[in-house]
């Protein structure tokens, strides 16, 4: 199962499960799991005997998933599954893989993703800096592993927006923010592989490993490994899209001279 988030090479990773799947090592099911489809398919394996031929799955658990069933109440009938299947004896093993990015990297190219256009067209509405972004969505990575709804809220809400509010207000007061710090760690405790974007190949060499799959299982084609972003992408993106005022008040203060 790949937690897929936002902006950390999750769309390259779908096309390496994609292609090992054409080599027959999975049949891959994302990029979103609707919760009648999730519970029958829970059901299902929960029905699994010795006897019947183990399937080969690779989930991508990503925009969505928290719609309905909340992810995190998924993530545990899936380490559920583990148990029944050791009652039974059943060979089937589950891995849990998720990636994470280098903090400031992450946060660049999020916004640039989706938020400078939006403080493009209203600032008022959505601020007119990446700080001012940045510093209303901390610990962005955490929130949205734990749900994939921080995802809209940090792509879409207005500034003063009630979620934002919230975000700020978990973060921001000392025993909230221990405990949402404790419920992070717990959760990826749980989690077999824990790769990084900025070492996306050595992480999904990693992954092959744990499945016991060759290097050309997951070779993903090579245009696409091309572009898998690292920490220098962020920079060259935002030259490129240096054409509001917006942007250039952004880039001339916070990250030019990172690269220079």
């Amino acid at each position: 199962m790949e937690r897929h988030l936002e902006k950390n090479a999750g769309s390259t990773f779908r096309e390496v499960i994609m292609h090992a799947e054409r080599r027959g090592k999975c049949m891959y099911w994302g990029f979103q799991q609707r919760s009648p489809a999730w519970q029958a398919a829970i059901a299902a394996l929960r029905n699994l005997t010795a006897q019947d031929i183990p399937p080969r799955l690779c989930i991508e658990a990503h925009s969505g998933i928290d719609y309905g069933i909340p992810w995190l109440e998924r993530f545990a009938q899936l380490r559920g599954l583990r148990k029944v299947f050791a009652e039974r004896e059943i060979d089937i093993p589950l891995h849990f893989h998720v990636r994470f990015r280098s903090p400031l990297s992450h946060y660049v190219s999020y916004y640039l993703w989706t938020v400078v256009e939006r403080q493009t067209r209203n600032p008022t509405k959505f601020g007119s800096s990446f700080v001012d972004w940045a510093r209303s969505v901390p610990n962005l990575q955490s929130e949205l592993f734990l749900s994939s709804k921080a995802a809209f809220t940090a792509s879409f809400a207005a500034k003063d927006h009630k979620e934002i509010k919230e975000w700020r207000q978990r973060w921001a007061v000392p025993a909230k923010a221990a405990a949402r710090r404790r419920l992070v760690w717990e959760v990826l405790n749980e989690y077999d592989l824990l790769g990084t974007t900025d070492q996306f190949e050595e992480s999904s060499l990693v992954v092959a490993r744990a499945l016991n799959w060759s290097v050309h299982d997951m070779a993903a084609p090579e245009f696409l490994l091309k572009q898998t972003p690292n920490a220098g992408d962020s920079c060259a993106s935002a030259r490129a899209a240096a054409r509001s005022p917006v942007k250039r008040h952004w880039l001339g203060g916070c990250f030019w001279g990172a690269e220079g």
